[in-house]
């Protein structure tokens, strides 16, 4: 995917959530238990 599709991404270090964003659909994917 290149990465012109994602918007935004943010690391959460404790939670070990990252999250990111897409341009097309605006969505929010988070995924869990991403170590640092």
């Amino acid at each position: 995917m290149p990465s012109t599709s994602i918007h935004k991404t943010e690391y959460d270090p404790e939670r070990k959530v990252l999250s990111v964003w897409f341009v097309a659909s605006g969505k929010c994917y988070q995924f869990e238990d991403v170590p640092p």
